[in-house]
């Protein structure tokens, strides 16, 4: 069951006010109410005797007598004042002469007493409770003043409070993010409490960080070279085992020249690979300098035939009379074109073609093996020597050096899986002028 989202800090500051206010509007009420009661209890003293002595010696002037805080009113048996008012004896019980009933509406308290059983004093009904005006005062005057208060409080509390929290909760936020980063700002927070703490934390916790990186990349570039000049010292003695096999194999041949003829190709190219990688790494400029791509594929062309001679494939190549000349580095050029051919040897049946063609103001260079012809990853075009994903068909370093190459060029190079089977590798480029 996925737990629904909690409401943001701001939202929780601003529900949590919401509540308060609420809260106090209701002891507000309650406060009132109370207070009225409290200054205006229900009477418990019945009229006095000479009131009523008074009333029946003019019934006809009690009809809203003020004594004190009581206003007084005679009605006769039948419940009518001598202004005619109605009185509403409704729910009332019934009384005998001598007996009272009090009720309360609205903050004021009427007693009914039964002062004889007729004539125009039968019942002296005695009101007493504040003016409603002071009820709507007190109540609503009440609210307001706390309402107003609770303002002054709540803005008080946010500027002086809660405001600069927050404000320090997000520099800690913001800091968290790209603690370790070349953008990181420290929070600055010197306040001795919890958030201060995670402000210094934060910034230690930088500190190691990027001191930690300036380690690994200088052990990285370090092994990087180590590796650089490893390879290129391997280069000439691999050079030179290549063609002794070479000779060895035109003389007597056999399986066993084969095997080792293949594997000291490999050999030889993984450390190739190995070095261009190296100097890709520290910013070589691949457009340096220009190639001839019909004289690149014409030496591959000699050199590929013995290793696919020893891996039982047939390698052909097909080039136009002219040159086709590209801007790259010849060593480059030589590299990405080596590492095409290889992969399609390594993985073809019988047959590799490799055919250059001049397109208008381009080149388009084609590779194609018979092999078995799985699928090809849509982003295989897209795999560089520093991406860590798997590559498939033993592609590994050659593809991906062959694709930054490709890439910082100016070349376009894209797999697709031929109709005939295999895998067809398609390169194309501009074209520049000799010199």
């Amino acid at each position: 069951m996925r737990t629904p989202p909690l409401p943001s800090f701001r939202a929780r500051i601003l529900l949590s006010a919401l509540a308060t206010a609420l809260l106090a509007l209701g002891l507000t009420w309650g406060t009132s109410w109370l207070t009225m009661h409290a200054l205006f209890p229900p009477p418990d003293h019945d009229p006095d005797p000479s009131l009523v002595d008074a009333c029946l010696a003019s019934p006809r002037s009690w009809d809203g007598v003020v004594v004190g805080l009581e206003t007084l009113t005679a009605y006769d048996e039948h419940g009518r004042s001598a202004s005619g008012r109605q009185l509403d004896l409704a729910g009332w019980p019934e009384l005998r002469v001598g007996e009272s009933h009090a009720v309360e509406r609205d903050h004021h308290w009427t007693r009914a007493t039964r002062a004889s059983r007729e004539g125009p004093c039968a019942w002296i009904v005695s009101e007493e409770g504040p003016p409603p005006e002071l009820v709507l005062a007190v109540r609503w005057g009440g609210s307001l003043g706390v309402f107003l208060a609770l303002l002054a409080a709540s803005g008080l509390t946010w500027v002086a409070a809660i405001r600069p929290l927050m404000l320090r909760v997000e520099r800690l936020r913001d800091a968290a993010v790209v603690v370790g980063r070349d953008g990181y700002r420290s929070a600055s927070d010197p306040v001795p409490d919890a958030l201060g703490d995670i402000s210094t934390a934060l910034d230690a916790s930088n500190e190691r960080i990027v001191a930690d990186r300036v380690e690994l990349v200088a052990r990285h570039e370090a092994l990087e070279r180590y590796l650089a000049e490893i390879a290129h010292d391997l280069r000439t003695p691999i050079g030179s085992l290549l063609l002794a096999l070479q000779e060895v194999r035109a003389e007597a041949g056999g399986p066993a020249v084969d095997r080792a003829l293949v594997d000291a190709d490999y050999l030889g190219s993984l450390v190739e690979n190995l070095h261009q990688a190296a100097r890709l790494r520290h910013g070589l400029d691949v457009g340096e300098g220009t190639a001839d791509l019909r004289d690149v594929l014409a030496r591959l062309e000699v050199r590929f035939a013995a290793l696919g001679g020893a891996r039982g494939v047939q390698v052909a190549v097909a080039l136009p009379d002219g040159p086709v000349i590209v801007r790259c580095t010849p060593v480059l050029a030589e590299r990405a074109l080596a590492n095409l051919l290889h992969n399609a040897i390594a993985h073809g049946a019988r047959h590799v073609a490799a055919t250059l063609a001049v397109v208008g103001e381009g080149f388009r260079i084609d590779v194609l093996d018979d092999g078995p012809g799985v699928a090809v990853p849509a982003d295989l075009a897209l795999r560089t020597f520093d991406d860590s994903a798997d590559r498939p068909r033993g592609a590994g370093l050659g593809l991906a050096i062959t694709n930054e190459i490709a890439r910082r060029a100016g070349f376009a190079i894209r797999y697709e899986r031929a109709e005939e089977g295999g895998l067809r590798v398609v390169l194309q480029g501009p074209r520049t002028a000799p010199g």
